[in-house]
């Protein structure tokens, strides 16, 4: 099939894309160009108009949020709970050994039993583990305590199984070969994971499979012709299934299952030549820092406290953890990469019943109490993941020291941690010992937490509305949700064509509802004490329980005298409150509109259920819509309230004829409305990016009209191909130099190919606002490597924000050498304190994690950064969070064979 063939066929039918396995294509390998290459294939679709639905799948630790886009969703599998897992084990058990087979009750039985023991319940946790548990307890009648043991037990049924063929010859090679069937595993495993380390699809040449039999039988003493008829009997196999081995591809090799190669994988580093303890020590502190082979490292360490035969080696696991967390490598030493090791050995249960070497790697774990971006990240959940058996009594001692800290800076981690754990006893008392009686610090501790716990929400009721609502308006999930609960919004359908094509808004009823509407306004602010502010909230039921002007002129009047309040209230209020809210901008604002009200000059509470009834019984054109938002300019509502003010966008469609963008920027120059030029500012630059820019609407100086009015950003342009260009890079000099840049961009926001256009431009005219222009593109991820290292000195510029952003060019550059990273934090350091612009160390922070994969030297930059922070300062826990973003990208220490075979391991295809 010809590529033109395919995106033909993607315009006829909707397509499922499944993509299979993506932490299987490690960072160290072609992970880039894959990535690259399924955005090039989005991007082609979306050019189609395919109907195309992508589903991606990763082990959550392999995931580096590569496809963020507002486009995408990220759904998390959650673990089996103990009921479903339970229920799948019935499913499997009856569809493998028939409904009422005694053999599969037996099973249901001992694994429900099993399900009550704690180790056993965290084995259950995926439906390919529960699988592996069926086939061994209807095998051997246990499950084993740790993953290891399951899937070594796992292995031995299958063996058993496959010994059972009714094949003479098989059975008897199986049989009589037991210790070259299991070698053969556990070498292929290992150097399928070790070439699985730099390459993506790795599997073995049923060649040189032959090959590798050969050499292990003759290294046993077998000679021709019993080695050549073996070989073939071992080869025939395998091609079929030999245990874990199999062939998905014709003349490949491989395991089924990732976790299967992991297994043996981990088998080949405990055992065969060698394996003394020293040896083994080396081969394990090979790989313990490297994600990609973490799983492996945890079946090597269950093998240590299941097998007896390795038990000699359950302190090296230890000794391991804390070599790294005192290892010379300064990233490991910043992020305690051992600590963070400890922390994964304790999840996966691998100690099982050994307290005194959990106790030990808890310590080792709860280090990271004490690092300044445990707030930051996923750290406090997973150190709340740990607290279970001997790790409990050593966070809880933990938590007692770090919550007893005066700097509430210094404790926001270990109350994230803590508030995860509120359903112990324990935890709830240090919650009550240790809460702060002021104000601000709740709110800071509040605001650290994604979601709130019940005994946080309580203690905050009060504190929360005391508070400005500009402090703690956004702040929780909890008050989104009884916002929404309220009532359920009425949408107004406003077609844009005669297709289905639409603008979908929404707004908070009074007459339609009432009853919800005033049951949801009851629930909030229910409380006598308040700040100020909320009182126009609190009199909302009041409103809408019995509607009219002057009513409405007295909550104003009262707003007015007590406290203005946010405008931020606007988007919650009944919608006739949230036009009078949104028509000003001051206590004063507010007693004009009331006397309009009392004159009637907006209409009466009948006039507005008619406007009410009108938008929910009928759609309006899109006209219309444009009309009725150009209305607003004058603020002359003639005689009734204007719904449109302050509805707000529920979605909109982004394919607009070029008479409707046209339509939709004179509404956005035209309207007063704060909010409606947010919505139609959103739905402008969402349309142009679809529409291929907004060179294809606009010329250069009508957009800088537009930029200049409503000051909607030219990252939707895309590069003329015609001399217009220079108009375009006019206008982006111009806003480099004039404006102050947002904070950062997302990735992806950007377009890449005006980067080399503006590259050029600047190195002909060396103007600082085009360099301005490109650091933000740099803090987009797009590497600025057209211009020469010598030309972004910082000395060459006298304005400070052009040196800063000098500097953010130059993080993006990978010929950066560590010793100007080290002079370049320096600099930066004099631009920070105080910061030479508005969300410039965001920007540096942005800059840095988005090109430290590609650029070594950062490292460097942060760790001298580090030097200077406090250890508690937010400043080191960005280092901090960045620098284990590096790490976590680190690869093993099996560079190449020689390295394999300094420790024993195969080398099983020499290269050629």
């Amino acid at each position: 099939m010809t590529h033109e063939d395919l995106m033909e066929w993607m315009t006829k039918y909707p397509w499922l894309l499944v993509l299979d396995g993506l932490d299987e294509v490690p960072s160290s390998s072609n992970r880039g160009d894959t990535t690259e290459a399924i955005d090039v294939f989005l991007a082609e679709a979306r050019q189609v108009d395919a109907d195309l639905f992508v589903v991606a799948s990763s082990r959550a630790e392999g995931y580096d949020q590569e496809f963020i886009t507002p486009l995408t969703a990220t759904r998390y599998v959650l673990p089996l709970s103990k009921v479903r897992a339970l229920r799948y084990v019935e499913r499997y058990a009856a569809a493998r050994f028939g409904k009422g087979d005694p053999k599969g009750d037996d099973v249901v039985r001992s694994l429900r039993a099993s399900a009550n023991d704690e180790l056993s319940c965290e084995l259950m946790s995926s439906p390919l583990q529960v699988t592996f548990m069926v086939t061994v307890v209807a095998a051997q009648g246990v499950p084993g305590e740790n993953r290891w043991r399951l899937l070594h037990s796992y292995y031995n049924t299958i063996y058993d199984r496959e010994t059972q063929k009714e094949v003479d010859h098989y059975k008897r090679v199986l049989a009589d070969h037991r210790q070259l069937v299991d070698r053969l595993h556990h070498d292929i495993g290992f150097w399928l994971q070790y070439k699985g380390e730099s390459e993506s699809g790795v599997s073995l040449p049923s060649s040189d499979f032959a090959c590798i039999v050969d050499r292990y039988l003759r290294e046993e003493g077998h000679e021709d012709p019993e080695v050549r008829q073996l070989t073939q009997i071992i080869v025939a196999a395998a091609s079929e299934r030999l245990v874990f081995l199999t062939s998905r591809i014709k003349g490949e090799l491989t395991f089924e299952v990732r976790s299967l190669q992991e297994y043996a994988a981990a088998e080949c580093l405990m055992t065969g030549h060698g394996s003394d303890p020293e040896i083994v020590k080396k081969r394990l502190s090979a790989i313990a820092a490297a994600p990609y082979w973490r799983n492996v490292f945890l079946f090597a360490t269950a093998k240590c406290f299941a097998d007896t035969n390795a038990r000699h080696h359950q302190d090296t696991i230890r000794i391991i953890c804390q070599d790294l967390n005192d290892s010379e490598n300064p990233v490991f030493q910043a992020v305690r990469a051992g600590s963070d090791l400890a922390i994964d050995v304790l999840r996966s249960r691998s100690v099982g019943q050994n307290p005194k070497q959990e106790r030990q790697l808890a310590q080792l774990a709860f280090q990271l109490m004490r690092e300044p971006d445990i707030q930051l990240g996923k750290v406090p959940l997973r150190l709340a993941a740990i607290c279970f058996g001997k790790s409990e009594e050593i966070c809880r001692a933990e938590l007692g020291d770090r919550l007893g800290q005066s700097d509430t800076n210094k404790k926001l981690g270990a109350w994230q941690v803590l508030l995860r754990l509120q359903e112990r006893q324990w935890a709830s008392e240090l919650f009550k010992r240790f809460w702060p009686s002021e104000g601000t610090q709740k709110l800071a501790i509040a605001n650290s937490v994604a979601v709130w716990p019940d005994c946080l929400r309580e203690e905050l009721s009060s504190t929360f509305w005391q508070c400005e609502p500009a402090k703690v308006l956004w702040s929780e999930a909890w008050f989104h949700s009884k916002v929404q609960q309220m009532s359920t919004p009425i949408s107004v359908a406003v077609p844009v064509r005669a297709t289905t094509a639409h603008l979908a808004l929404a707004y908070r009823p009074v007459f339609s509802n009432k009853k919800d509407v005033i049951d949801g306004y009851s629930q909030l602010v229910n409380t006598t004490e308040y700040h100020p502010e909320w009182h126009i909230l609190k009199r909302a039921v009041d409103f809408v329980h019995q509607p009219s002007t002057q009513l409405l002129a007295t909550i104003l009047e009262e707003a007015a005298e007590r406290a203005y309040p946010n405008q931020s209230l606007t988007s919650i209020l009944p919608w006739p409150m949230s036009n009078c809210l949104a028509m000003s901008s001051s206590p004063e604002d507010l007693l004009r509109i009331a006397a309009d009200l009392r004159l009637g000059r907006f209409g009466e509470a009948s006039d507005w259920k008619a406007t009410e009834e009108s938008l929910t019984s009928n759609k309006i054109s899109f006209d219309q819509f444009t009309t009725r938002i150009h209305a607003l300019e004058s603020g002359d509502w003639d005689g009734g309230m204007e719904i449109l003010n302050t509805a707000s966008l529920i979605s909109f469609d982004t394919q607009f004829t070029h008479n409707e963008l046209i339509a939709i920027s004179g509404a956005l120059v035209a309207t007063r409305s704060r909010l409606w030029k947010l919505e139609l500012f959103e739905i402008l630059s969402s349309a142009l990016e679809n529409e291929g820019g907004a060179s294809r609407v606009f010329t250069a100086k009508q957009f800088e009209d537009l930029w200049s009015q409503v000051g909607i950003w030219p990252h939707c342009v895309d590069v003329p191909v015609t001399s217009a260009i220079s108009g375009w890079i006019n206008l982006w000099r111009r806003i480099g130099t004039e404006v102050q840049l947002p904070p950062y961009g997302q990735k992806g926001e950007w377009d890449p190919d005006w980067s080399p256009v503006l590259q050029d431009a600047f190195l002909s005219e060396c103007d600082g606002g085009l360099l301005r222009i490109l650091s933000h593109y740099a803090a987009s991820a797009i590497v600025i490597d057209r211009i020469p290292p010598d030309r972004l000195q910082v000395h060459h510029f006298e304005d400070k924000t052009y040196q800063f952003a000098a500097i953010l060019i130059r993080l993006s550059q990978a010929s950066l050498s560590e010793s100007e990273a080290c002079q370049l934090a320096e600099e930066c350091l004099r631009l920070l304190d105080p910061e030479v612009e508005e969300y410039a160390e965001e920007r540096l922070w942005t800059t840095a994690a988005e090109h430290i994969l590609r650029v070594p030297a950062i490292a460097a930059f942060l760790l001298h950064l580090l030097k200077t922070s406090d250890a508690d300062d937010l400043r080191a826990a960005r280092c901090n969070t960045i620098l284990r973003r590096l790490a976590s990208k680190h690869p093993s220490d099996f560079r190449n064979e020689s390295d394999l075979r300094k420790l024993h391991l195969p080398v099983l295809v020499e290269q050629g």
